[in-house]
């Protein structure tokens, strides 16, 4: 009997501990604005500007967590724009906290503007408070929600011992800072309110508490911007939203907070985002899954619910917010072995696919699909911005005789290299003038006069950028469009990279991409903030000109792709992960940073939840990218062949849970390193010609070997690269690591 008893409270225990049940409170504020005829009762915030990606945010956030985390829908609770004021964001939270029990997972997410308070009590040396916005925080002083209210409900999902995890898409930032001002994109933070809190009370911070019950990923710093883009599908987003998406739709969903942190942010870097963002809370707690689910309980399956539309067209309810590309395949969940194949993506939550094979007229509304199949999201997207101007080459000479003077005045307030300084002043020109930009606005100057433009300067520093020939523009941008992958974008800020005209220390003028938004401390980007400067001496030298530029984007391009290339989800696949260690103390350097000249250690290691599973033998093929686009072989060795990389390994009968691939020493360039594995079926012949590229240079002599070895000729295609498609019994694993002097 007590024996029976204990065995009864073992049961009981267990499974208080691995039950979890999931909720949502997701917010999106679009709608800032007041009514029209409204005047606004607030001293110093007269302008509350509406956004355009808080909603798309909080829709395709919300599709995630229902279709690929399994969320019930019934447990996510909604509020958008208007009806996010003040008093239901309380609601909601309370709600959220009321309703969860021990153990239970919650999430709330806010995408909308933020800002600071003036709190003249607080212990904080700047004596303000940061804040989330409301949509009615234009009615009065005080509707703002402080760090302090907000930390005190969030301490009580502690106290409750409720995993919260907490994701802000917004901003606190009180002042412009310096950039590049190619960037106006649209910012998520208002002006500080004024009324003064008076609040000296202390707030434990959350992330500061023991244990594992709370994670929190901002946008930003506290001052800095959280600005909004349009992504490859010209939908609006929060720059940190798109790339946290991205990031969780390219790895499992058992990868640890921490590395989808360090993905997000390598590919907010990659976008060209100033903006830092930030993770916090216990270090136990970055090592679990994103929400703190019990890894054993997980499923990888993304399910995907439809709509019945006619007999053999369906309307599915997932769309790019979960990664669903034309061309995909989905098998249905029940025995009845109905495959869909998707025509049409329309939004972030809808598809249209037709049945192509099984009987359509057994279909029911709501009925669950699995993803069979990997489509690639097409053809690499790398947004350029070569400027527009009427400029000739006799106008470039005059130009260039004006600043040769300039320079001389200016000396060391000259700045010439974009990526080692800021400048406070940016000069743009046109045909009859110049146009001066700092933090505060910008200023037009007719014509090249020197003395004009240098009392205009002032004593700060300044960065010129000379526009391109409209011949040689025009040359360039033919190249351009001929290369698949690549678009030419109207207005800079929806650039990636933007074409700039320096002068070197030769007085000569050369070109060159500079990462839209890039700053002198940006030195961790996992993408170049300027590439190789190309110098245009005459119009007989165009030709060449344009090839070396094109090839610089060719190479951005190659970049871009790898870093947002989305493998097929399922895990069960291969349920392994990468670490990097270092070699002496045996510290992991993929949730810190690794320093210049340490002894790495890349491990393949088995999920903790896999022990017991059957996997199969797959090839392996491990390689890194640094900023540069450089791919460098890590395992196997180049000599050794396809004979020794087949996982996973058998000690006697278990599967060897921890393999040291490969030991290095990190080497420059500092920055944000990629590491990659592709586990598969078929061996990839000439894997090590393949993944040893410097350039873009196309590697095949003739067709790949498999689609997998297609795959992982990114970049280097010939002009009609189209959609790769492959089946779903390949892997792709992903780490960054931040490396750094």
């Amino acid at each position: 009997m007590q024996k029976f008893i204990a065995l009864l409270v073992l049961i009981i225990v267990c499974s208080t501990v691995h039950s979890q049940t999931k909720r949502a409170f997701v917010v999106g504020i679009n709608s800032y604005s007041p009514p029209a005829n409204t005047s606004i009762p607030l001293d110093n915030r007269l302008l509350f500007a509406d956004l355009e990606g808080a909603r798309n945010d909080a829709t395709a956030f919300a599709t995630v967590l229902t279709n690929r985390f399994h969320f019930p829908v019934s447990n996510i609770y909604y509020v958008f724009d208007r009806n996010a004021t003040r008093d239901s964001l309380f609601i909601g939270l309370e709600n959220l906290l009321s309703n969860s029990d021990t153990n239970d997972i919650a999430v709330f997410f806010y995408a909308g503007h933020g800002s600071q308070v003036k709190n003249s009590l607080s212990a904080e040396q700047d004596q303000k408070d940061e804040t989330i916005v409301p949509a009615d925080a234009w009615k009065r002083d005080g509707m703002d929600i402080t760090d302090k209210e907000l930390n005190k409900i969030f301490n009580r999902f502690i106290d409750k011992k409720v995993k919260l995890t907490v994701i802000f898409d917004c901003c606190h930032a009180g002042s412009l800072s310096r950039a590049n001002n190619f960037n106006r994109s649209r910012s998520r933070s208002v002006a500080i309110a004024m009324d003064d809190r008076m609040d000296k009370s202390i707030v434990s911070a959350p992330e500061k508490r023991s244990g594992e019950n709370f994670i929190i990923l901002s946008a930003a710093q506290d001052n800095e911007f959280a600005v909004e883009q349009v992504d490859e599908n010209n939908i609006s987003h929060g720059s940190f939203t798109s790339a946290l998406l991205k990031a969780i739709n390219s790895h499992s969903i058992q990868t640890s907070a921490a590395n989808i942190f360090t993905s997000t942010r390598a590919i907010l870097k990659m976008n060209g985002k100033r903006q830092e963002p930030v993770i916090a809370g216990s270090l136990s707690r970055q090592q679990q899954p994103l929400f703190g689910t019990n890894k054993d309980a997980e499923s990888e399956k993304l399910l995907i619910p439809l709509t019945l539309i006619s007999r053999n067209r369906v309307e599915l309810q997932a769309g790019f917010a979960n990664g669903i590309q034309k061309n995909n395949e989905l098998l249905s969940a029940a025995p009845d072995s109905i495959l869909l194949r998707v025509d049409t993506v329309l939004s972030l939550t809808k598809a249209i696919a037709t049945v192509i094979k099984g009987d359509g007229s057994k279909l029911k509304g709501g009925e669950l699909f699995e993803i069979v199949n990997w489509v690639s999201s097409g053809p690499i997207r790398l947004k350029i911005y070569t400027g527009t101007t009427d400029f000739s080459f006799a106008d470039r000479s005059k130009l260039l005789d004006m600043l040769a003077q300039l320079r001389k005045s200016l000396g060391n307030q000259w700045v010439n290299n974009p990526e080692k300084q800021d400048a406070d002043v940016f000069i743009r020109f046109t045909k009859s003038g110049c146009i001066l930009i700092d933090n505060k606005g910008q200023m037009e100057i007719k014509g090249y006069n020197p003395a004009s433009i240098l009392k205009a300067i002032g004593r700060r520093s300044v960065s010129v950028n000379v526009p391109l020939p409209s011949s040689a523009n025009e040359h360039l941008s033919i190249q351009l469009q001929t290369k698949t992958g690549i678009a030419i974008v109207d207005r800079p800020h929806d650039a990636d990279y933007v074409l700039l005209g320096l002068i070197d220390k030769q007085q000569q003028l050369a070109y060159s991409f500079l990462r839209v938004d890039a700053n002198a401390t940006d030195s961790l980007s996992s993408m170049p903030t300027i590439t190789k400067a190309i110098k245009l001496l005459n119009e007989t030298k165009l030709e060449e000109f344009s090839n070396s530029l094109v090839l610089q984007v060719r190479k951005l391009a190659k970049i871009k792709g790898w870093l947002t290339l989305a493998g097929p989800i399922d895990s069960k696949q291969f349920p392994f992960h990468l670490e990097l260690r270092n070699v002496k103390n045996g510290k992991r350097l993929d949730s810190a940073f690794a320093q210049l000249n340490d002894e790495a250690g890349l491990h393949l290691v088995l999920n903790a939840n896999a022990k017991n599973l059957s996997i199969p033998a797959k090839y392996i093929y491990s390689f890194s990218l640094d900023r540069n686009g450089t791919i460098t072989l890590i395992y196997p060795d180049p000599e050794t062949g396809n004979v020794e990389n087949k996982m996973p390994r058998y000690k006697g009968r278990s599967i060897e849970q921890d393999v040291l691939l490969r030991t290095f020493t990190i080497a420059e360039p500092v920055g944000t390193d990629t590491y990659f594995l592709i586990a598969c079926d078929e061996p990839i012949q000439n894997y090590a010609i393949l993944l040893n590229q410097e350039g873009t240079r196309n590697m095949f002599t003739s067709s790949p070997s498999n689609p997998i070895a297609e795959l992982l000729n990114l970049g280097n295609e010939g002009e009609s690269r189209g959609l790769k498609k492959t089946g779903n019994n390949w892997s792709l694993l992903k780490m960054s690591v931040q490396s750094r002097h």
